[in-house]
């Protein structure tokens, strides 16, 4: 068991610190995604291999740990100030390291295997991962002009797996959880489709997209779990709508 805690622990500190060469030379960043994937990809796999035996649920957990520093690493490329840069480095290793942590416990710790917990975490640390990758794309489309069509089919093969994070067994769906991920996926990057004309900076779209992705995720669990009061969905849409309006109105316009 020591040798699995040390691996939750190793596995965080390296996908930051292959980030973290960005400070000293860009010329690594095509390495660092070949390490990235080799050390996070197959380090979180023979991690917990041993303790999931389902191959759909393994590939999840892998896939997380990989979003996570993959749009890390991303996000930071955009960034040019040097404390948002470390503020990223940071967020990664948090992210890995409560992830990481999270699975140690359930299945190394417990005997019951109890997932409310990380599925909480999934549901937080997704904002991030939303974040990261819709202000990623909007920055790809402001300064180098991809193609729109790339954009789009790439930006929604992201969230269909950002969307495999959502406690679905427990939401009482009328149809079925792939197609309900997939009309998800179509809505949300409809509306990141629909940001992209606005004139505000990449990561303030970002915020944006950010926010009402989460309006969604509420939506979504107050209506297939009814775990929330109304008066609450109320408040957070309210909040979220003046959030939006006061980023549209205060921010620069080209």
């Amino acid at each position: 068991m020591l040798g699995y805690r040390i691996i939750s622990y190793l596995l965080p500190l390296i996908s930051t610190l292959l980030i973290s060469l960005l400070f000293y030379e860009v010329g690594y960043l095509k390495y660092i995604y070949v390490l990235i994937f080799i050390f996070i990809f197959l380090g979180t796999y023979f991690f917990i291999i041993e303790k999931v035996k389902e191959k759909k649920l393994l590939l999840s957990y892998v896939l997380f740990n990989l979003l996570i520093s993959y749009s890390s690493l991303t996000m930071f490329l955009f960034l040019e100030n040097i404390y948002f840069k470390i503020g990223i480095v940071l967020v990664n290793l948090f992210l890995s390291f409560i992830f990481l942590n999270n699975l140690f416990t359930i299945y190394f710790k417990k005997i019951i295997i109890d997932l409310n917990k990380l599925y909480l975490f999934f549901k937080q640390a997704q904002l991030f991962l939303i974040f990261f990758i819709a202000s990623s794309f909007f920055g790809l489309r402001d300064f180098f002009n991809y193609s729109p069509y790339l954009t789009l089919i790439f930006f929604y093969i992201i969230i269909f797996l950002v969307t495999w994070y959502h406690d679905w067994q427990n939401y009482n769906l009328s149809i079925s959880k792939l197609s309900y991920r997939l009309i998800y996926s179509l809505i949300i990057t409809q509306v990141f489709w629909a940001l992209t004309i606005l004139p505000q900076l990449y990561f303030l779209k970002g915020i944006i997209l950010t926010i009402i992705y989460f309006i969604f995720n509420e939506l979504i669990i107050w209506n297939y779990t009814h775990k929330y009061e109304f008066k609450y969905l109320r408040n957070i849409m309210i909040v979220s709508i003046i959030i939006i309006i006061l980023l549209l109105y205060t921010a620069i316009w080209f």
